[in-house]
């Protein structure tokens, strides 16, 4: 899709029909400011609250999962009349599965994944990449961010991504799991929409872990983190033969958000955490697919 293209060539939603998913957690957000302290939770956990609100403007149903944000940001929430449900599992997968599941339960057409921070997909995107799925174009629809996109993020955050989702590409490409001639999917962006649809949505429920070896990779790498959610889930979904599509859409990310965590060694060490999780657990994803003899995954369905 031309991210050029008159929106007129959108389709008109009812926003109704969309279920917004995310999970928040800003264990230091204060609305009583003293110089820059917990400025990371407080920058982070404002624009959670204008998402969250610009959704709310809009029309959307949301589901929000908490895992443990101070009182403060919790009643914030609650006087805007959003409902915010405690996390049931710890963990960055099993609290997105939960919010998943209860939206599973709504009569949605459409499931958006979005972290908290993201005001702009919410504001300017979310039209543009549902419109596949509402027009049975798509069963699962992976944003993707232009090079203007691009430019609004730390420079290290839009180097590393755009080389992790280059080597996750190549892998499935690889494995014939992605087609050559399709544009790569931007999953490092983050967002996910997936139609409500049973079959498919048990795909974004299930819950994979390392079995133990001598190896210890169950100690290192922890598909719980990022994963089971947002990552195994659209693997699977090409395995299936389900259609994966990618829809560019003019995002920008916060300006605020940028400018707290441009020299963050912090996010720098999570980046590495995460490439490793991630590309570790593709690989081993895709041989528990195949059913490989020769080189048996590692990984396994929880039960």
């Amino acid at each position: 899709m031309d991210i050029e293209h008159e929106a007129s060539s959108e389709l008109e939603i009812n926003p109704k029909d969309i279920a917004v998913v995310t999970t928040t957690f800003y264990s230091n957000w204060s609305s009583q400011r003293i110089g820059k302290q917990n400025q990371v939770d407080n920058v982070r956990g404002d624009l959670a609250i204008q998402t969250l609100s610009a959704a709310q403007d809009v029309g959307y149903r949301m589901v929000v999962i908490d895992g443990g944000s101070s009182r403060a940001f919790i009643e914030t929430l609650q006087e805007l009349g959003i409902e915010v449900k405690p996390e049931s599992e710890r963990g960055m997968s099993p609290s997105r599965q939960q919010g998943f599941k209860e939206a599973t339960e709504l009569p949605v057409r459409a499931i958006v994944w979005t972290e908290p921070e993201k005001i702009s997909l919410v504001r300017d995107c979310l039209p543009r990449a549902i419109s596949p799925i509402l027009h049975n174009e798509a069963d699962i629809v992976v944003p993707s961010r232009t090079d203007s996109s691009f430019k609004t993020y730390p420079p290290y955050q839009a180097t590393y991504e755009r080389r992790a989702n280059t080597l996750w590409n190549e892998i499935l490409r690889r494995r014939g799991l992605l087609p050559k001639t399709t544009p790569d999917l931007d999953v490092w962006f983050g967002p996910k929409i997936f139609r409500n649809d049973d079959a498919l949505t048990q795909l974004f429920l299930r819950q994979y872990k390392f079995a133990g070896g001598r190896s210890k990779l169950h100690e290192i790498v922890k598909p719980e983190l990022w994963p089971n959610a947002t990552f195994l889930p659209i693997i699977a979904a090409l395995h299936q033969g389900y259609r994966v599509t990618s829809v560019p859409v003019p995002y920008a990310h916060p300006a605020q958000q940028t400018a707290v965590e441009i020299d963050s060694d912090k996010f720098r060490r999570k980046r590495q955490v995460q490439l490793r999780n991630i590309i570790t657990s593709t690989i081993e994803f895709i041989r528990l697919l195949e059913q490989d003899s020769q080189k048996p995954s590692r990984l396994h369905l929880v039960s």
